[in-house]
């Protein structure tokens, strides 16, 4: 034995400190935001617009959305459908005017399309061989504002895919 060292004392004074540690980080635990930041999903929230269809959005810097994502959960859903949510997230008057588009590409069954706006650019995918109707797995819209755009996170696309005219 050391002159002047206990190793019981010792022992019991790392064992209580680890314990003040434990106790500590449980009674902090991580938040949502924190989480976010360390899993790259910043400033996103997720909505359920209707049963079984998800929006999730993407904000900027400025907390005004920058990038949405709609998906149904499930089986696709009715054209129809995709374009009543979109009416209702991005109404035609927060689009502005219509600069081009729709423009479609179409190979087999599968399809998508894309419409720019003056405030943003919407396009959307789906199949086209369903019995009777169109449908669609999903659809997005990216905000042309420049601070959505200079910063590659905040866009589901490319910097500067939209760029206001």
């Amino acid at each position: 034995m050391v002159a002047g060292w206990d190793y019981n004392r010792f022992t019991m004074r790392l064992f209580a400190g680890l314990l003040i540690l434990l106790a500590a980080g449980a009674a902090f635990p991580q938040t949502a935001p924190k989480l976010d930041v360390l899993h790259g999903r910043e400033g996103v929230k997720e909505f359920e617009v209707r049963p079984d269809v998800k929006v999730s959005v993407r904000y900027g810097p400025d907390g005004m959305a920058c990038h949405m994502e709609i998906k149904p959960t499930g089986q696709a859903i009715p054209i129809e459908t995709m374009t009543g949510i979109l009416d209702e997230i991005v109404p035609p008057k927060i689009r502005g005017q219509r600069v081009s588009g729709p423009q479609s590409f179409q190979s087999s069954c599968g399809f998508s399309s894309l419409t720019r706006y003056e405030n943003l650019g919407m396009s959307y995918g789906g199949s086209l061989c369903t019995a009777n109707h169109v449908t669609v797995q999903g659809a997005w819209v990216d905000f042309t504002r420049t601070v959505c755009h200079n910063d590659p996170k905040q866009s589901g696309l490319p910097a500067g895919t939209f760029v206001n005219p």
